[in-house]
């Protein structure tokens, strides 16, 4: 029940913003859409564990749904507003599964007419969480600002800056980060079109270990995280799933990720893309993770 007046409060606000600050405007043209994503995934780190001994790979699928609008005022000036529903389900992790809600505005502008010319952005986004562990409950606000530009008539570069701050029900999954993200794109024909991105990211992670063995042995992380722990949660879900104890433990980190996909048009309407991403975070020289994704996404658009 409580996500569900999460949703009516969110729509609420969106159409509010749509209609009192796009709608309003006079503009040059404009269009609303509605897209819809089918994900499944693999990943072979759910836990973000740090000792190669818990890592708990899985699968899991994702729906989600988006609205968006964008209004052009004026020539060269955008304005959008979206709202977005998703709900993630795990295989085996049923602990990490969760529903959110997002709302997002955003502002584009190109300085000059111009096929070369570059695309400035600045956005702001609202993200609130519910998961099934309570304590994983979470509201973060993000910053993000960008430029983009045709680098030739196939390849084209994006640079860009994000700044997050997450508040969960416990302070174990709180989450301040400051990122920097670039990324080249290279459209190969009008159906297919090849990404990649690299990320560069100070900040906070939760990482999820035993302290003690199946055997109810002292792990040596156990030493470790007291050391560099900031924070610490028993994950009794966890518990519950996998033998020995398990404990949440949030650290401040340097995270580094790359990724590599292709998107391939079906129809005007239908889209699919593969990912391919790698995740890597270090705490400290003993204290380090990896974290290897693979996504399939269906996107259909009306």
């Amino acid at each position: 029940m409580h996500f569900k007046n999460k949703i009516i409060n969110f729509c609420w606000i969106f159409f509010s913003l749509l209609y009192c600050g796009i709608s309003g405007i006079a503009y040059a043209s404009s269009v609303t859409y509605l897209k819809v994503n089918t994900a499944l995934a693999h990943v072979n780190n759910a836990t973000l564990s740090l000792t190669k001994t818990d890592k708990v790979s899985d699968e899991n699928i994702q729906l989600s749904v988006q609205a968006l609008h964008k209004n052009e005022f004026k020539p060269r000036h955008l304005l959008s507003a979206s709202a977005q529903i998703e709900t993630t389900k795990y295989h085996a992790l049923s602990s990490l599964d969760e529903q959110s809600i997002q709302i997002g505005l955003g502002y584009a502008w190109q300085p000059y007419f111009g096929f070369s010319a570059p695309v400035y952005n600045i956005g702001l986004k609202y993200l609130s969480k519910t998961n099934n562990t309570h304590a994983r409950n979470n509201n973060t606000w993000q910053i993000n600002t960008s430029v983009s530009k045709r680098l030739t008539h196939k390849l084209t570069g994006s640079l860009a800056l994000q700044a997050q701050n997450s508040e969960a029900q416990h302070a174990v999954f709180d989450n301040n980060e400051l990122s920097i993200l670039g990324q080249l794109s290279y459209r190969f024909n009008q159906h297919t079109t090849w990404f990649s991105q690299i990320r560069f990211a100070k900040g906070d992670i939760t990482s999820i270990n035993r302290t003690t063995n199946c055997q109810a042995q002292m792990t040596e992380l156990y030493y470790n995280a007291d050391t560099y722990a900031e924070k610490k949660w028993q994950d009794q879900a966890m518990n519950q799933l996998h033998c020995g104890d398990w404990w949440a433990y949030r650290y401040e980190a340097n995270t580094r990720s790359g990724s590599i996909g292709i998107n391939y048009t079906l129809a005007p309407t239908h889209q699919i893309t593969l990912l391919l991403k790698n995740i890597s975070s270090e705490v400290s020289k003993n204290l380090s993770y990896r974290n290897n994704v693979i996504k399939l996404n269906y996107y259909t658009y009306w």
